[in-house]
Parts: C-alpha cells; sequence; structure tokens
C-alpha cells in the first residue's frame, strides 16, 4: 500500500460528544471526542476529526452538548423487590423486614414484573451491568432478555424460614436450600452466557447466619463444578453477628473463610460489622465487596470504604433495593464517606467505583467498566445543556452533583436501549401498567395473609 494512504475502516456505529469520559487509567475527559464501534465493542477512542477520517459507520449518533462515559455497574441490586418502594427507606426499620416477610409470594411472574422495572430503572440512570440476587431468577432472566441490560443473576439459597427471619427469628426449613440449589442448577444450565453473553448466572447463599455450614460447603462445590461466582451478604447487621459469634464462635467472614466460601469469585455485600482482622481476611483471599451505601446511611450506619480501598480490595458500588439509580448510590457513598471523616475521596474515584471497581468487583474488568478497544460498547450519555450542569467547571465534579437527572441515552453492546431510537423492542407504557396492577394485587395478599397495617395507603 502507497505510504501516505489513509485506510478507510467500516464501522456499525459512530458517538460523537462534546466530552468522553473514558474512565481509563489517566485519562482526561476528551473534548470533542468520538467513539467507533463495531460488533458491540469499542474500537477505538479519539477526537471526532480523528474518528471521521479513518471510519466509516453504518450509522453515527451525534449527542451534542453532553458526556459519554461508560455505563455504570451496579453490583448489588434487588431489582425485584421494587414494590417496597415508599414501604421501606432504610434497610432495617421498625417492624417486621418486609423483603422476607413476603418472599413465598414473590411468584415467578411477580420477580419478572417487578424485576423488569428495576432493569427498565437502572438503564433509566445509566447502568448497563447488574449484579441480582433472589429467589426466582430464570424468570428474572427473562425480564433481562427483553430489556436489553447486561446481568450478573444468582439464585438465593437459604436454609431458614423467610416469614420467620422477618420477624428476627431463626427457624430451619428443612428441604428450602434442596430446592433453590435445583433452581440454581437450572439457572446457570438454561441462562449462562445467554442473550448474546449478556447473562451470566451465579449463586447466592443469602448470609452466614441464614445459611447451615453444610449448605455453604455444598455452595462452594456447585460453584467449583460450573465456574460460577459466589455472590452472599456478609457483617451485615448486628443481629447476624451475634448469630454467628453464638452458634459458630467467630464473625461471619472468618467462618466463610474456614468453610472455603472465600476466593476471587466471592463477592461480599455489605461488609458494615467486618473487623480489622476481617478485612485482611478478605483482601487475602482476594474477595470482593458490594457498598450499598444508601440503605444503611438512612440508618445511620456508614461503611469502612477507605479501609477497604487501602487494603487492596476490590470494591463495586450497588444501589441494594427500592431504588436503583446509581448517581444517587454515588452521592450516598460520598457523604457516608465524609460522616466517617474521609474527605479525600473524590468524585473522578466515585465514578471509578461505579464503573472500573464495579466491573473488576464482578470479574468483568476485560469486559466493561470503561471505554478502551475491545470492551463491550456500554455506555451512558449525560446532557450538559441544563442550568444544573451549567456552568461546568469540573466533569467529574458536575456529574456526581446532577449527573442523574440528564441521562438521556444508553447503550449495551452498541446497542440504543434507553432513549430516542431505543432498539428493544418491549411496549414500557404497558408492561409498566401491568406492574402497577401487580402491585396492587400484590399488597392486597400481603394485607390478607399478615394483617391490614401492612396493606397499601394511598393516600400518605
Amino acid at each position: 500500500m502507497p505510504e501516505g494512504v489513509l485506510v478507510v475502516i467500516a464501522v456499525d456505529l459512530v458517538v460523537r460528544a462534546a466530552y468522553v469520559l473514558t474512565m481509563t487509567e489517566g485519562a482526561s475527559p476528551l473534548r470533542g471526542g468520538a467513539i467507533a464501534v463495531d460488533a458491540g465493542r469499542v474500537v477505538r477512542v479519539g477526537t471526532a476529526q480523528s474518528i471521521d477520517a479513518q471510519y466509516l459507520a453504518k450509522r453515527t449518533v451525534d449527542v451534542g452538548n453532553a458526556v459519554v462515559l461508560p455505563g455504570f455497574v451496579d453490583v448489588h441490586a434487588h431489582v425485584s423487590q421494587t414494590f417496597l418502594r415508599g414501604r421501606q427507606n432504610g434497610v432495617f426499620g421498625a417492624g417486621p423486614f418486609l423483603p422476607f416477610l413476603v418472599t413465598d409470594l414473590l411468584t415467578d411472574d411477580r420477580v419478572r414484573l417487578f424485576g423488569l422495572a428495576g432493569c427498565l430503572e437502572a438503564l433509566r440512570y445509566g447502568t448497563t451491568t447488574i449484579q441480582a440476587s433472589l429467589t426466582s431468577m430464570p424468570a428474572l432472566a427473562e425480564a433481562v432478555e427483553l430489556c436489553g441490560i447486561r446481568a450478573v443473576l444468582a439464585e438465593e439459597v437459604c436454609d431458614m424460614s423467610y416469614e420467620d427471619a422477618a420477624y428476627g427469628r431463626y427457624v430451619h426449613r428443612p428441604g428450602q436450600a434442596d430446592v433453590q440449589l435445583d433452581r440454581a442448577r437450572l439457572l446457570v444450565e438454561d441462562w449462562h452466557r445467554s442473550a448474546s453473553g449478556r447473562i451470566i448466572a451465579a449463586v447466592a447463599p443469602l448470609a452466614p447466619d441464614m445459611v447451615l455450614p453444610g449448605t455453604y460447603r455444598q455452595i462452594a462445590r456447585f460453584a467449583h463444578e460450573y465456574g460460577v461466582m459466589v455472590a452472599t451478604h456478609a457483617a451485615q447487621s448486628k443481629f447476624e453477628m451475634q448469630r454467628v459469634a453464638e452458634i459458630q464462635g467467630t464473625t461471619p467472614i472468618r467462618y466463610l473463610s474456614d468453610l472455603g466460601t472465600l476466593g476471587d469469585m466471592t463477592l461480599l455485600a455489605h461488609c458494615l460489622y467486618a473487623t480489622a482482622e476481617d478485612v485482611a481476611i478478605v483482601a487475602e483471599a482476594g474477595a470482593a465487596v458490594a457498598h450499598s451505601p444508601r440503605g444503611f446511611l438512612l440508618d445511620g450506619v456508614v461503611a469502612p470504604l477507605s479501609d477497604w480501598l487501602s487494603s487492596g480490595i476490590r470494591v463495586g458500588l450497588g444501589t441494594d433495593d427500592v431504588t436503583h439509580s446509581m448517581w444517587e448510590t454515588l452521592r450516598a457513598a460520598r457523604y457516608a464517606a465524609a460522616v466517617r471523616g474521609d474527605r479525600s475521596i473524590t468524585p473522578y474515584q466515585m465514578l471509578e467505583l461505579a464503573t472500573l471497581g464495579g466491573a473488576a468487583a464482578l470479574g468483568l474488568s476485560g469486559e466493561v467498566g470503561a471505554i478502551a478497544p475491545d470492551l463491550k460498547a456500554d455506555l451512558q450519555v449525560v446532557g450538559c445543556d441544563g442550568p444544573e450542569m451549567t456552568p461546568m467547571s469540573d466533569v467529574a465534579g458536575s456529574l456526581v452533583e446532577n449527573g442523574g437527572a440528564n441521562v438521556n441515552m444508553v447503550f449495551v453492546d452498541g446497542k440504543i436501549v434507553f432513549g430516542p431510537g431505543r432498539e428493544t423492542k418491549i411496549d414500557i407504557p404497558r408492561s409498566l401498567d401491568d406492574v402497577r396492577e401487580e402491585n396492587g394485587r400484590l399488597w392486597l395478599d400481603i394485607a390478607a395473609k399478615f394483617g391490614p397495617e401492612l396493606s397499601i395507603d394511598q393516600s400518605r
């Protein structure tokens, strides 16, 4: 080929924006940037001029005065619990623990419907990957496949009666964990790496105070057999800490370590009450932590985020339940760190936790979490035209403060899954109508079973 001849390469998509924030190491926001995408992956990032000169796109999307950044990775999202909105503000409030209380009323259809609403909310706020754990995950997988989000879905396994646990009682329910493990096996065999690779299966022992030692060992063997991640709550409450100390004579983290459950494919949710020794154990094992600050902050409890990070632990952010805006989670994490006296964590570092950190926590660093060649084209577009984003003296700081209200387009695998030009086939208005109707029926069932004080009060 003659020297100086520029080869033009055909690609599926080019996205142009006023700013591209790649979240790659050492990269500053790229002004007048563009992203070339082919076969669902990023080919190159550069100035719009350089991309236009080298690539011929089947489609060009110019988002104008906006920031394009990686889609968020939500590492702990109970998206099927959207029915709790308005009823559970913190995590452990007064009265029975509603997520446990209603577990037996959550049919496959309800998990699918409520989970779809949670996934759509996540997309609306720029999240492109979620890690979700609950029962009936094959039903949620159907919703994930439909709406276009990426997901690590973990079937929950629990030895104790959910209803009794809602009132603080530990009552073994024989056979329940075996049934749930069978469901986990079906989830892996039917859904792992499905939906063009968007769905990854995992297994989720509920928590050390809710799962017996023999079941944890079974789960460890199961995870090794299938090569899947184990996601479990750990050191999340004083009740758990006390129960495990009474029964096992140690901390939940040490208990999991002694059982051989901790490793580089283990994700630990919350870890609020982990001791300094526990933190060292987690770091040595190579396990990751899902930091879900919002609900606990409302309970007046904050996590030792800086201790985890300084110990070298992989940390990602999670929305937990009720609301699935990672933007709100970002701000809650920042506030919680400040409450503990750590004001050194910058807005950019918070964005790192929500992108690169989440990808690392889920073992997806080579796939998502940044905008770079060969990574999945999972992108969110944040508009900057509004007064809340004007002027924008610091891109990362402005995004963390006000970005959530301005997400106007989201891509997964280079396809628009939220915003103008959406390429998924789901009828969103009709689906949300179905969610509202089913929510009314669920709360009638809850009131009939547990008393009228738990019925919906539309006047409040």
